[in-house]
């Protein structure tokens, strides 16, 4: 009876574990729109097609978490800048600086 009772809170506390494993893997700066994870996906090869997917987002993304936002701004940099395209203002680049420099993601600061 007692081993049991052992074996079904060890059940328990790998259940609730696993669960709360599962919801921290979900968390929202891995839940882009489905634009923006095809854009990752081919910026490097075609930046022609990322730039098309970021674009689709401009008036959709206003709507998203500031660090969505401020990816989908750093993506959309990258894209035009691989495709030569010159940028006529630096604010959206200092906007993105401030905001990894404040939430420290050495990756994406880079």
């Amino acid at each position: 009876m007692r081993t049991s009772l052992i074996f079904s809170l060890i059940g328990i506390s790998l259940l609730c574990f696993l669960l709360s494993c599962g919801l921290a893997a979900c968390s929202s700066h891995d839940c882009y729109p489905e634009a923006m994870r095809q854009a990752m996906c081919c910026l490097e090869e075609r930046p022609d097609s990322a730039l098309y997917y970021l674009s689709s987002l401009d008036f959709a993304i206003g709507k998203e978490a500031e660090e969505t936002q401020m990816y989908h701004a750093l993506l959309k940099l990258r894209a035009e800048d691989k495709l030569y395209i010159d940028q006529t203002s630096d604010s959206l680049i200092a906007r993105i600086v401030a905001y990894y420099d404040r939430h420290g993601d050495a990756d994406k600061r880079l």
